[in-house]
């Protein structure tokens, strides 16, 4: 059994077509059905972020409102994962990774993406399904 933690942080400034700032927190817990490192593994993580995003239009129409409006707001999840982890050899690695749960949102609408834009809406959502995905590369010491 093993503790993952994985992170990520965009702290670049905002253009004026859009903005893209967030940081998030992940710990993993995985048990290995075979050895460590090595075959598949189901796991269970949390996760936790503070976002402000706008002016973006994502792959198949997702969060169309996303390319109109600026969102700012945090999440809490987590959820239920599986996957399967290569050796390469003795220290590069390749892992796949899926993943399902809950998140809870709460956010601030904007009614566009510039900074002094007027506060449109204030809520929580309530999300259940996928909300993970990963293909990694590891090097392990």
């Amino acid at each position: 059994n093993t503790v993952e933690l994985t992170g990520s942080l965009r702290p670049w400034k905002r253009s004026e077509e859009y903005v893209n700032r967030y940081w998030l927190l992940q710990p993993e817990y995985k048990y290995w059905t075979c050895q460590k490192y090595n075959g598949f593994f189901l796991g269970a993580y949390l996760n936790g972020a503070q976002f402000n995003i706008g002016g973006k239009k994502l792959p198949f129409g997702v969060f169309s409102q996303l390319k109109r409006h600026r969102y700012e707001g945090w999440l809490a999840g987590g959820g239920i994962s599986c996957g399967y982890h290569w050796m390469l050899n003795d220290h590069w690695n390749i892992e796949t990774s899926v993943g399902a749960g809950y998140e809870y949102i709460h956010y601030r609408q904007y009614n566009c993406v510039d900074k002094c834009a007027k506060l449109k809406e204030e809520g929580k959502y309530h999300y259940a399904g996928p909300n993970k995905a990963s293909i990694s590369l590891i090097y392990l010491f």
